[in-house]
This record gives C-alpha cells, sequence and structure tokens, in this order.
C-alpha cells in the first residue's frame, strides 16, 4: 500500500517514483485525506468486508477514523459505508503483532511439523553461533 500513486503528488519517494503513498503522507496534514483515498481505491478494487486502517497516527489518534473514513468514502466508486473502516483495537502494538504473527505461522499452523522440522536439523545448525 505504500506505494499506491496519490493523485495530484509530485513528492519523491525512496523508490525513485513520485507520489508514492509512504512519501505523500509523511507530513501528518495530508496521511489523513492520503489514507483516506487510498483507503476509497481499495474498497473499490478489492471490495472487503473489513478494512483495517493500521497508518500510525491513526492508531496513535483514534479520532483521526472519521476523517479517514470521509474522504475513503467520497473517493470510493462502488462502496459507501464507512463502518467497514476500522483501526485495530490492539492500538499501535498492532505491528509488532501483525510482524510475530507472521513469523510464528509456521508454528500455529502446524505445531507438531515446526517442531519435527527443528529436531531434522543438524545439531551445528541449530547451535547460536
Amino acid at each position: 500500500m505504500a506505494h499506491l500513486p496519490v493523485p495530484d503528488s509530485r513528492v519523491a519517494c525512496p523508490c525513485g517514483r513520485t507520489g508514492c503513498l509512504e512519501a505523500t503522507v509523511s507530513d501528518t496534514r495530508f496521511t489523513r485525506r492520503a489514507v483516506g483515498r487510498a483507503t476509497g481505491l481499495l474498497l473499490d478494487v478489492l471490495h472487503p468486508d473489513l478494512l483495517v486502517v493500521t497508518e500510525t497516527s491513526s492508531t496513535l489518534q483514534p479520532e483521526y477514523l472519521e476523517e479517514i473514513r470521509a474522504a475513503a468514502i467520497t473517493h470510493a466508486h462502488v462502496r459507501d459505508d464507512p463502518d467497514r473502516i476500522q483501526i485495530p483495537h490492539a492500538g499501535p502494538a498492532i505491528l509488532v503483532v501483525a510482524a510475530a504473527t507472521i513469523a510464528l505461522n509456521p508454528l500455529f499452523r502446524s505445531p507438531l511439523q515446526a517442531f519435527a522440522d527443528t529436531a531434522a536439523m543438524p545439531a551445528s545448525a541449530s547451535a547460536p553461533p
């Protein structure tokens, strides 16, 4: 989502392009509008039942959610239900939780297989350096 194009943005992005969402929203006053536009685009393209916005300022300031919703509904052409757009209940910790979930996914998916894979590793590969 960081490199979705933001209309009318000419802000240079570290990826080499201009107008990417990440570069454009680095200034907080543009954040809610740009995130809202991107959210509206995602609502139209993906048609999700629920869209969780994990943009940092919205997790720190829950009142930004209404501004993001308003911008999303203004720019969405298909979906017009702002209640589909939510912020995580975990607040700012959600990014750490999401990263840990991905890292632990093999263990959650098949605990016995994850331990079997570890046991099958040579002793030198599993020992810390």
